[in-house]
């Protein structure tokens, strides 16, 4: 029973957008459903995903995160407990996971899957977040016939919630931008900068300015791309990071075309 109501807790945090800081319940309900996995099944089975879940948003990309819902998949593959939510949801994180990893293909198969799923569920908000996490993915890929359709299909939804509208337009800027269309990357990406602004969100003003200034590269508006570049530097959070050096490739390069050898100097070491 205890175990049992571990369980129901992270589960209540997870679907109400709770921050779980701790993977330690969901440890404890796993150890105790696993020493008889065959009595409630589901219950084991949904207590390794949730584990795997927990750990991925606290930030641990590896086999700790991978592995619980792994099993929890393989095993459902023989014996059908999971219900379609829970498979749906196990089959969506491997892919978020695969392809934080760099795993592109073997994410591009949980993505498919994921969203098949999604489409029998018929719930508008596990659709929306798979096609639009599928749609990175394929991005990622370079495949962009696929990464097109994905992207017209979240464009049909109807949507209201912000956080909603914002990734939509986020996605819609990615693909202008890898099609050569700036000016219309441009126009989107200044809408989500003044959101970001307002929300003061450093993460999202990061990118916002990065792409900003990557335009306004290709446009050949060289002031404006140093401007936007220097402030991307500047905007950096974690500085550990090593996908980092990307924000200050981009000021050296952009510093080399205006001939300011010294500043770009500076920004290639």
């Amino acid at each position: 029973k205890r175990a049992y109501t571990e369980l129901l807790m992270n589960v209540a945090a997870y679907n109400f957008g709770k921050e779980i800081r701790s993977d330690s319940l969901i440890n404890m309900a796993v150890s105790e459903f696993s020493k008889d996995p065959n009595y409630l099944p589901q219950n084991f089975l949904r207590a390794l995903i949730y584990q795997g879940i927990i750990r991925y948003h606290n930030g641990t990309l590896s086999g700790d995160a991978y592995l619980p819902i792994k099993q929890a998949l393989d095993i459902d593959a023989e014996k059908s407990t999971l219900n379609l939510q829970t498979k749906q949801l196990g089959n969506y994180y491997l892919g978020l996971i695969h392809n934080q990893n760099n795993n592109i293909n073997t994410s591009h198969e949980y993505f498919k899957s994921a969203l098949m799923l999604a489409e029998k569920l018929q719930d508008s908000t596990a659709l929306f977040k798979t096609y639009r996490d599928f749609y990175w993915n394929r991005m990622k890929a370079m495949d962009f016939n696929t990464a097109r359709t994905l992207l017209e299909s979240l464009q049909s939804f109807r949507l209201n919630a912000k956080e909603q509208i914002r990734d939509l337009k986020n996605a819609e800027s990615a693909y202008y931008n890898s099609r050569k269309n700036y000016r219309n990357a441009l126009k989107l990406d200044y809408e989500l900068m003044v959101q970001d602004l307002k929300k003061n969100d450093s993460v999202a003003l990061l990118a916002d300015y990065y792409r900003i200034s990557d335009s306004y590269k290709f446009l050949g508006q060289l002031d404006s791309a140093l401007y936007y570049g220097e402030k991307a530097v500047k905007g950096i959070v974690d500085t550990a990071f090593y996908l980092n050096y990307h924000y200050y490739l981009n000021v050296a390069e952009i510093a080399s075309l205006k001939n300011d050898l010294a500043k770009s100097t500076r920004y290639y070491k």
